[in-house]
């Protein structure tokens, strides 16, 4: 296929990164911190907030489990504060279900700081999903 871009009279070239072959199941880059619950906690020193699918506002913060697991793991989960109309106080709460273990409370969270504030806002939308009658 023709570039259309391309000098007249001259070869098209490609970007160097299209002419690399791809590898498959090699590792996966890291995120950018300021995309992660970590690094966005990090940078802004608050709780990121997300309107959810309900079109109410939440807040979130990370919950880990204060006893392991029949297997020896803390779970950590996430708990999505909704907050009322005028944004003054909070009316409720949705919880995700286990996102993340580790070994110790602090591996638990570590790894779910790890998550993409997409991820987040996608477990807010399950949470809310999965609550039961109204708030």
């Amino acid at each position: 296929m023709a570039n259309p871009h391309a000098p007249a009279g001259r070869r098209p070239r490609s970007h160097p990164q299209a002419r690399r072959p791809g590898r498959p199941g090699g590792p996966i880059p890291p995120l950018d911190p300021e995309v992660t619950l970590g690094g966005y906690l990090a940078k802004h020193e608050r709780a990121p907030a997300f309107g959810g699918s309900d079109g109410q506002a939440y807040s979130v913060a990370i919950w880990v489990d204060e006893e392991p697991d029949e297997r020896g793991r803390f779970g950590a989960s996430l708990l999505f504060v909704r907050w009322s109309p005028e944004g003054d106080h909070p009316v409720g709460h949705a919880e995700s279900e286990p996102l993340a273990w580790g070994r110790t409370p602090a591996e638990a969270e570590e790894r779910v700081k790890a998550l993409s504030l997409y991820d987040v806002k996608a477990a807010l939308d399950a949470a809310i999903a999965a609550r039961p009658g109204e708030w």
